[in-house]
């Protein structure tokens, strides 16, 4: 499920793109009112949509994929969430 609209409620970038999040940081001081308004409402009007249960499972999901994308690069075996 993709909960971000690249430019509508947020933006999105590559993993480890500082450049990328520099520029789109300088964008976002930029934006003129009504478009940072007109983003922030979108944002809130996304956030509204879920429970805190529903952000958990996504935060896991998120944490779950990290782990095992971590876990290729470095070669590490992934951690066990259940004991």
């Amino acid at each position: 499920m993709d909960l971000i609209e690249d430019g509508v409620n947020g933006y999105l970038l590559d993993v480890g793109d500082t450049e990328g999040l520099a520029r789109r940081l300088i964008e976002v001081l930029e934006l003129p009112e009504p478009s940072w308004q007109q983003m922030s409402e979108a944002a809130f009007r996304t956030a509204e949509k879920f429970t805190w249960e529903d952000a958990t499972i996504l935060f896991e999901q998120a944490l779950e994929l990290a782990v095992r994308r971590f876990s290729k690069i470095t070669r590490v075996p992934p951690i066990s969430m259940n004991k």
